[in-house]
């Protein structure tokens, strides 16, 4: 093992028998290569065919702050290889792995759902908007990350312990006015990679509260938003308010 980050992926695969899956080309190679640079495990577990299928979920656990993460990128260090004295974020190693994986399994169209980086001060959540757009924006993220960081300090000092990238403005705006996007019945269109560059939500621990940053305007909105869990549990309150009216 070379690198202090500890990598966690679960995907969904067609399931073959009663104990069997249909796995990816080359996932022995995969997990043995991960195995070679970090703790990690890599887990397949049956899924249906309604979508959904190979695409990871990955958690990245890291013995570096998300401010010794910023500052190294500022200081011209690649957001993939970051690493000063005993603190590293060693990302090279994984993302060459992967892109052989995808490589090697074309038609399975294999992705990454979200990748959840777990720093010793914060969690940055990246979810997918469309085919490979978190594998190919993940610099473009950090870059921008690196440039408003300071721009995210409440009017107490404190930074935020959670960053959701993206979330959007639903266009309804019936129960939230941000929230991410959902995994069924979305209403928001014309989504791309750009947006992770669009809005981020935010969530401060000793504060208690949610805000939104707006990145192109470096405006902090004093407005909640909704995460996926969030938004179908206010959907439900609303459904029984209306259903007993």
């Amino acid at each position: 093992m070379n690198h202090d980050l500890s990598i966690n992926i679960d995907y969904w695969a067609v399931q073959e028998g009663k104990r069997d899956l249909r796995q990816l080309a080359g996932i022995a190679e995969f997990q043995n290569n991960l195995s070679q640079e970090y703790v990690s495990r890599v887990h397949g577990r049956p899924g249906d065919l309604g979508g959904g299928l190979y695409e990871f979920a990955i958690q990245v656990i890291a013995n570096i702050s998300i401010q010794d993460v910023v500052k190294l990128i500022a200081d011209g260090i690649a957001f993939d290889l970051l690493k000063s004295g005993t603190k590293s974020f060693v990302l090279r190693p994984f993302l060459a792995a992967y892109e052989k994986l995808k490589a090697q399994n074309a038609d399975r169209e294999v992705d990454i759902d979200e990748i959840r980086f777990m720093f010793n001060d914060a969690e940055v959540i990246i979810t997918k908007l469309s085919a490979n757009s978190i594998y190919d924006s993940l610099g473009d993220v950090f870059q921008t990350l690196t440039q408003n960081f300071a721009c995210l300090r409440n009017s107490d000092g404190e930074y935020p312990y959670t960053i959701q990238i993206p979330v959007f403005e639903d266009p309804e705006r019936k129960l939230c006015r941000f929230r991410v996007l959902l995994d069924v019945d979305e209403t928001i269109e014309g989504v791309t990679g750009a947006d992770y560059l669009g809005y981020w939500g935010l969530y401060y621990d000793f504060e208690g509260t949610f805000r939104v940053f707006d990145v192109k305007r470096k405006l902090l909105i004093d407005s909640d938003f909704l995460t996926l869990d969030r938004y179908w549990q206010e959907w439900e309150r609303d459904y029984n308010r209306n259903k007993s009216a």
